[in-house]
């Protein structure tokens, strides 16, 4: 099964349509070309569906970064080794 980090670069890489894009947990949406509050909804939306979860209204105003993603996902249980 391929990392989540993987997952979410691939995610990233269709949401922003750049095949070249690489993400860290730092990256945040000043980092990324098309990263507006448009493409915020587009991503969430992309990473439910990807990962098949729910997030809440709180969670979603609460990503700002990669990192932020990951932890959101570490609290639905998705996370490296789980």
């Amino acid at each position: 099964m391929a990392s989540i980090m993987y997952r979410l670069t691939q995610v990233c890489r269709d949401t922003f349509d750049d095949e070249e894009l690489r993400i860290t947990p730092e990256t945040t949406p000043d980092d990324v070309e098309g990263w507006d509050s448009v493409a915020q909804v587009e991503l969430v939306m992309a990473v439910e569906a990807e990962f098949d979860v729910s997030l809440s209204l709180d969670e979603v105003a609460s990503i700002a970064s990669i990192g932020d993603i990951l932890k959101v996902l570490a609290n639905h249980g998705i996370a490296e080794g789980a």
